[in-house]
């Protein structure tokens, strides 16, 4: 997948507002926690892409 030249042209806003919107969302909770919770995410998507064919039904 290749990204049009629209889309490279609000690349670097795109991104600011993702670091913003991360800074939002982790206010409070301490880098332990961050990183328990992107472990058990992780997991829980391999977990998810391991059974895909439920999920084709």
């Amino acid at each position: 997948m290749f990204a049009t030249e629209k889309a490279r042209a609000i690349e670097a806003n795109l991104l600011e507002i993702i670091g913003q919107w991360n800074a939002i969302l982790s206010q409070g909770i301490s880098a332990d926690e961050l990183a328990l919770f992107k472990s058990i995410q992780t997991r829980m998507i391999a977990n998810a892409s391991a059974h895909k064919t439920l999920l084709s039904r």
